[in-house]
């Protein structure tokens, strides 16, 4: 199952962002499943992407069952091996939550992919098929409603509920703070269609002004704009995406950002 959700993350890739496996040239995906750190514990209750490789915990049954089941889980962590190979969000605050971010969008592209679903008809969940019965709640994050997933989903999803973490407390928000732009990604797609606003936000990552290791949400917000205007000019999106952007990222108030 793994190497098939492997599979099909590179086709994504492939014909839908015309990138060459992970690091864009082609590289070889090791992707370890059954991954424990810990021969003590009954299951590693994690996935992660670290240096070069991917690695799925099976879970202990209790919070979290195998990992690897997961399509988005699995694409989720492919990107975070494309941000390291673009950009190098650094992992903490901001630009940390828009890593966590983009993984989330390609998570979500993929997994309406290959179970042949839109905008419309995806339930915009993450890790849903991962968790366990002990998990109080239907998955760990919701894109199109922030702050519902579960009974400790503490994710906002505007602005106005942005508080500076601690570093001591994840990263500096970098999950839970992801939110704000995930919501504005939902809305970007339900107007021009996952795979297009997918493409337009792999597009602005490439942006090294704005997406540099540090990015804020105001930032990216700039980016995925002239990213908008770029490709609407060159006929590959709608010309409606500019103002869809627009509107997407002023509900969620970050373009309020730009007068603050």
């Amino acid at each position: 199952m793994t190497y098939d959700f492997c599979g099909k993350t590179l086709e994504y890739f492939k014909n839908k962002l015309d990138r060459n496996s992970i690091d864009g040239q082609g590289m070889d995906v090791i992707c370890n499943v059954h991954f424990n750190d810990d021969p003590s514990e009954k299951g590693l209750n994690n996935a992660f992407w670290v240096g070069d490789q991917l690695a799925l915990g099976d879970g202990d049954g209790r919070t979290f069952i195998n990992l690897a089941r997961s399509i988005d889980v699995v694409a989720h962590e492919f990107a975070h091996g494309v941000t390291q190979s673009v950009n190098e969000l650094i992992y903490e605050r901001q630009s940390g939550a828009l890593n966590e971010h983009f993984s989330d969008v390609i998570g979500t592209a993929v997994q309406q992919y290959v179970k042949g679903q839109n905008a419309q008809t995806a339930d915009w969940l993450i890790g849903d098929e991962i968790v366990g019965p002990a998990w109080p709640g239907k998955a760990l994050r919701s894109m199109k409603t922030p702050g519902t997933a579960s009974e400790i989903d503490d994710q906002p999803d505007h602005m106005r509920d942005y508080k500076k973490l601690p570093l001591s407390k994840d990263n500096g928000g970098v999950h839970i703070y992801s939110g704000i732009p995930n919501k504005a990604f939902f809305h970007v797609a339900m107007d021009i269609g996952t795979d297009a606003a997918a493409f337009l936000w792999y597009t602005a990552w490439h942006d090294r002004e704005n997406i540099h290791p540090r990015a804020t949400f105001l930032e990216a917000f700039k980016a995925i704009l002239k990213a908008a205007e770029a490709l609407v000019e060159k006929g590959k999106l709608p010309a409606k995406t500019i103002d869809s952007v627009k509107s997407a990222f002023e509900e969620v108030g970050i373009t309020s950002l730009v007068h603050a």
